[in-house]
């Protein structure tokens, strides 16, 4: 395991936070509001309390994505507990605390607890009476290497136990666990699936993170999507509208005829090929097939049993992308073979957008964006199209601003 740093916080952002609150990312966890334990000491044979001390409390846990983040070859996650004393009764003549942290791992290999004080002087978990203050804040940190293979998530939970120097009196209380049974916050996900150098590492699948277009880059399929985000029912990607879409990965076994559906498969069906296949619109310059959902998620509309599954392309909201006076791009409702435009009922959509901003736009996906963030099959995800995002609704006239 590597060598644990003493003083350092796991999480280096954690400490600006204010308090009360917790913070998440899809690898790392900063909770500031677990607040106060207050240890009530009682003797061995359940005699009345003996005396009390209060600390308050914080939790970090980070999990390392990549070999390069731990120099080793497999996945690990760290956590770490700060204890600051604020009331220790006369009576306990002194408190040392043992930190409990625990796991339902089924192949993890954990590390003893490590104590210190900020200054590195103190690996002992004691204070004195009269010890109280952010001045005698202690933090421990364990860590722990996951040695399996394939995925598995597991449960975190914590207590913290105290005895006393004047006498047998001791104490017990709960931290909690991994959070509501139903979502699990804060229960990692290790893996060793996921492609390119990343080889294995740990995620929280509870986080949600989100890909974002680069509508400088991109206008105007970043304006094609943001659109379909705002006027379809389902509104595909949107976290305005909490409306994730899943990613499309390997092992997914979701094709009719045995094995894995992938993405050409739902293009095949949103935007064919061929002579009876789709036909750019001659008003966009190099235009192609851009369908929305990304053929890349369960919301595609080729997706078999989808919820936005169609039978052809056909079925989808279409539109163009048209280059217009002073640099800037138009959105429009297609217009030929007698089509008369969107309903706004449809489950996806496509679009002719230039093939540069069609392939430009989503290209890191899988490339990048897949394996930092561990996504598995069936993982949700946000889209974000943040030159757009500015624009009250889709029902007023809103120009494109470019980002930074």
């Amino acid at each position: 395991m590597r060598q644990a740093l003493r003083g350092a916080d796991l999480v280096s952002w954690c400490a600006a936070k204010p308090d009360g609150k917790d913070y998440m990312n899809r690898g790392e966890a900063c909770l500031k509001k677990v607040g106060y334990a207050t240890l009530i000491f009682v003797d061995a044979d359940d005699l009345p309390r003996f005396g009390t001390a209060t600390f308050a409390l914080s939790q970090q846990i980070k999990l390392y994505n990549k070999k390069s983040d731990t120099g080793t070859d497999r996945a690990e996650f760290d956590q770490q507990l700060t204890v600051v004393p604020t009331q220790i009764d006369d009576a306990t003549e002194g408190v040392h605390l043992t930190w409990q942290p625990g796991d339902n791992c089924k192949d993890c290999t954990s590390s003893q607890v490590q104590w210190s004080s900020n200054d590195g002087l103190n690996t002992t978990p004691h204070w004195a009476v009269g010890e109280v203050g952010a001045q005698y804040a202690m933090t421990a940190k364990r860590q722990t290497i996951w040695n399996g293979t394939g995925k598995e998530q597991f449960d975190l939970g914590w207590s913290l136990l105290g005895s006393v120097d004047a006498g047998n009196a001791h104490a017990q209380t709960s931290l909690g666990t991994s959070g509501d049974v139903r979502v699990r916050e804060l229960a990692p996900r290790c893996d060793d699936i996921a492609g390119g150098n990343i080889k294995t590492g740990c995620v929280f699948p509870y986080f949600k993170p989100t890909w974002t277009v680069d509508t400088n880059l991109y206008p105007a399929a970043g304006a094609y999507y943001w659109l379909l985000q705002e006027k379809l029912p389902s509104h595909p990607g949107s976290r305005k509208w909490d409306s994730l879409v899943t990613y499309l990965g390997p092992g997914n076994n979701a094709d009719p005829d045995g094995g894995d559906w992938t993405n050409d498969d739902s293009r095949g069906i949103v935007c064919p090929t061929g002579t009876s296949g789709f036909k750019p619109n001659p008003a966009t310059p190099d235009g192609s097939c851009d369908e929305y959902a990304p053929a890349s998620t369960y919301q595609s509309g080729g997706m078999p049993k989808g919820p936005n599954q169609v039978a052809s392309g056909k079925e989808c909201a279409q539109l163009y992308t048209k280059p217009m006076t002073g640099g800037t791009w138009g959105l429009l409702a297609e217009n030929r073979d007698g089509y008369t435009g969107p309903k706004w009922n449809e489950k996806c959509g496509r679009a002719s957008v230039p093939t540069d901003q069609n392939t430009g736009a989503f290209r890191d996906l899988g490339i990048k964006f897949v394996p930092q963030m561990r996504l598995l099959d069936k993982d949700g995800f946000f889209i974000s199209d943040p030159g757009f995002e500015h624009c009250k609704n889709a029902d007023t006239v809103c120009a494109w601003k470019k980002v930074g």
